[in-house]
C-alpha cells in the first residue's frame, strides 16, 4: 500500500479536532491483481 498524502492540519493550517490525541488523515492507494475476490462488505 502506498501513502499518497498525509496531514495533521487542514489546508487553512488548522489542527484537525478529535476526542483524544492527534488526528492524522491519510490518502492511500492499493492495487490488486485481476480476478482477486474480496469478502462482501
Amino acid at each position: 500500500m502506498e501513502t499518497l498524502a498525509r496531514a495533521t492540519e487542514s489546508w487553512h493550517g488548522e489542527q484537525f479536532k478529535y476526542l483524544r490525541g492527534q488526528l492524522a488523515m491519510s490518502l492511500k492507494r492499493d492495487s490488486a491483481h485481476t480476478g482477486l475476490k474480496t469478502p462482501f462488505h
